[in-house]
């Protein structure tokens, strides 16, 4: 079962509550905004749904919740990411996270942006003026890096360099069949979400698999339920599109991957500049 929560809260509340409805349903992969994934948790988890998170949200989030594993990078590992990064570069960037032309403060040199891509796309194309000579220097924080970001700045976003908790199709796992048959399937190569997407539904697979193999040993098993495919989500370990995935008690990767990209030519998630 495929729903569409719209990257709204309000949404992906509904969504979860349609899911937990139907007794069939024992996991769940989702959601791909930090708001609807913790809109949706505290529904899947009074109905003691297993949940494999893809995209990053905050630590607490994860471990506030039992059957509840993240594939992504937390919220506050790829911002440390990214400030390494910064800090590295000698620059210290001014926070921004909202369009109010007054947050930027004066003669601003570099910026990072803490919204959504689609405001994003709005701040790039409503930045100050500067010379070609001395360009406002821009990063982004995780949610910033979207194929929005383009569609709404369009060339305004090349030269943005933003953290992913995912890998683009260049930087997919070697010996990976994964790109190819998205490519075949959608005629797209595969983003960062994507990746995300597939390691997390293999990782909900292989915990209904462990669920059924220790049920054997059980004469009373008959098929996978929610409660023992939640159990098994912790113990998972992979090797996924991503990397390397096992997870700690508390449901967060162990040394969960991050990639810094720079956008160029109006692609995305363009060139990476940092291992």
């Amino acid at each position: 079962v495929a729903l569409n929560d719209f990257n709204e809260a309000a949404e992906a509340a509904k969504s979860a509550r349609t899911l937990v409805a139907d007794p069939d349903i024992i996991g769940v992969i989702g959601h791909l905004t930090p708001e609807t994934t913790q809109a949706a948790l505290p529904i899947y988890t009074e109905a003691n749904l297993a949940v494999a998170i893809p995209w990053s949200v905050e630590s607490t989030a994860v471990a506030q919740h039992d059957g509840v594993v993240s594939l992504a990078a937390t919220v506050e590992e790829t911002n440390a990411g990214l400030t390494t990064l910064t800090q590295g570069m000698n620059i210290e960037p001014s926070i921004i996270d909202s369009t109010n032309r007054e947050a930027f403060p004066a003669e601003v040199q570099a910026i990072e942006l803490a919204t959504d891509a689609v405001t994003a796309g709005d701040i790039l194309l409503n930045l100050p003026k500067t010379s070609a000579e001395k360009p406002i220097r821009t990063f982004g924080q995780v949610e910033t890096g979207n194929l929005q970001l383009i569609q709404v700045a369009g060339d305004a976003a090349n030269g943005v360099i933003f953290v992913s908790p995912g890998p683009g199709p260049t930087d997919i796992a070697a010996g990976s069949a994964f790109v190819d048959a998205y490519q075949a399937m959608t005629g797209l190569l595969p983003g960062p979400r994507a990746a995300l997407t597939y390691d997390a539904a293999n990782v909900l697979l292989d915990s209904i698999e462990q669920a059924i193999i220790k049920g054997h040993g059980n004469w009373q098993f008959t098929q996978p339920n929610r409660a023992n495919v939640s159990a098994s989500m912790m113990t998972v370990q992979r090797l996924g599109v991503s990397g390397p995935i096992a997870f700690l008690a508390s449901g967060l990767r162990i040394e969960a991957p991050i990639w810094i990209y720079q956008i160029s030519e109006s692609t995305y998630p363009g060139t990476r500049i940092n291992p």
